[in-house]
């Protein structure tokens, strides 16, 4: 099930389907192809970063 992103990726809880619906989900991983050059290089592949809040 969806959870809070600050828990540990490997993380597993418990969950318990009390309606009368099957509940299906995916558990999608993101890795980061960008390396090392994150660093230097996100505000030139990511400039929306720059404006959040």
């Amino acid at each position: 099930m969806p959870r809070c992103i600050t828990l540990d990726a490997g993380a597993v809880l418990a969950f318990r389907n009390t309606g009368i619906a099957p509940v299906h989900y995916y558990r999608i991983e993101f890795k980061r192809i960008e390396g090392d050059a994150l660093e230097e290089h996100w505000r030139d592949w990511y400039p929306f970063m720059a404006t959040m809040h």
